[in-house]
């Protein structure tokens, strides 16, 4: 077995380097700076993370433009930073990345739902249950949103389904705040029904 010698991998990322480097000008694509000591990234390269970042920002600070509340084609892949890269500092900025992500895609789900967008509201909503199942501020979300546009059903199937779900691969039941949706929603119902009741009996 041959013996690990740094200076060779060094060498070896060095040449990599290079040659990515001549690709992206062979390309056309001008993104860097570099000479012999250091390479940095122009002044006005955009970049996609930091695009995703503000918009994130906006959602969950509640300053969202019309522009932000255009529904992305997600898929869940795309909230992955760095696939196949597993180093320490990777997992732990992924995970970030991930968090705030998810956290704008529940925040688009009921604005839009607040507008009255509730098709976009719902499909924003199951991208962020699709990414992770098992979170419950993201089931709540869809709940949210089912019940804006007045489906009363389909905030109980969901409920269901994520009940059992969490009941079979956490051995608990979803949280109080999540079962008050549908309950306070009925009582709601029930009430308006007796009120438009009351006033037909009357009329």
């Amino acid at each position: 077995m041959p013996a690990f010698d740094p200076a060779a991998v060094e060498r070896d990322a060095a040449g990599n380097l290079r040659s990515a480097l001549w690709r992206l000008k062979a390309a056309g694509i001008d993104l860097l700076d570099s000479d012999k000591c250091s390479l940095a990234v122009r002044e006005h390269t955009v970049v996609d993370l930091y695009v995703l970042y503000g918009w994130a920002g906006r959602l969950i600070g509640g300053t969202a433009t019309g522009q932000d509340l255009a529904v992305l084609k997600w898929r869940t892949d795309a909230l992955d930073l760095l696939p196949g890269w597993y180093d320490d500092w990777v997992l732990l900025e992924r995970e970030r990345v991930r968090q705030r992500l998810l956290h704008a895609l529940e925040a688009l789900s009921r604005e839009l739902a607040r507008v009255g967008r509730h098709a976009e509201a719902v499909e924003s909503a199951l991208v962020a249950v699709s990414a992770e199942p098992l979170r419950e501020s993201a089931q709540r979300a869809l709940i949210e949103a089912h019940l804006a546009e007045g489906n009363l059903i389909e905030a109980m199937r969901t409920y269901d389904t994520y009940r059992d779900l969490v009941k079979r691969e956490l051995g608990v039941e979803p949280g109080y705040e999540l079962s008050g949706l549908i309950r306070n929603f009925c009582r709601s119902a029930t009430r308006t029904r007796e009120v438009v009741a009351a006033r037909v009996r009357h009329a």
